[in-house]
């Protein structure tokens, strides 16, 4: 299993489904070099199994430890973050921070952070959301959440709310 890979298409995806929920990173640190396994497009499978045009992320390089990531990819409205790999406490998990949308910045936004943890088997890629009840969304500053999430840090509920993706290309998708 790649640690880094997992960890950035969790991210991305999964701001797309719930939002930001963060006013603060848990952690700015980030040395852990990202993975290009997980660069490309990624298609969202449907819990249900069945929806006519499922989400698109499309993740690609920014820098040796960051990712800029886009979802939906593809269509208008997709929105945009910046994701790289982070470790606190032991535990390795993707932070996002939502930087825009296709009409511009969102600076002004009061919660633009999210994490998230993954694993990848049989080339489908599952990313759970960091658990808004262990890790309260209301905590304001990093202090504060570092210190939330080392209180979890070996709970199995700490990440939560799984999203299941399949790569479908290593390259730009279709703008239509």
């Amino acid at each position: 299993m790649k640690k880094n890979a997992f960890i950035f298409a969790v991210a991305s995806l999964f701001i797309l489904c719930v939002g930001c929920e963060y006013k603060a990173p848990i952690t700015e640190e980030h040395g852990i070099k990202i993975d290009s396994a997980v660069l490309g497009v990624w298609e969202e499978i449907p819990a249900d199994g069945g929806a006519d045009k499922p989400n698109k992320m499309l993740v690609l390089e920014y820098s040796d430890t960051e990712y800029v990531v886009c979802c939906p990819a593809g269509v208008k409205d997709s929105l945009y973050f910046k994701a790289y790999p982070a470790e606190v406490g032991g535990v390795t998990f993707i932070q996002t921070k939502w930087i825009g949308t296709d009409k511009g910045g969102v600076a002004d936004q009061p919660k633009r952070y999210h994490a998230a943890s993954y694993r990848i088997a049989d080339g489908v890629l599952e990313y759970k959301l960091l658990n808004t009840a262990l890790v309260d969304k209301e905590l304001g500053d990093t202090a504060a959440l570092k210190k939330a999430f080392l209180k979890h840090k070996d709970s199995p509920e700490l990440f939560t709310k799984p999203v299941r993706l399949r790569r479908i290309s290593d390259s730009a998708p279709d703008s239509k």
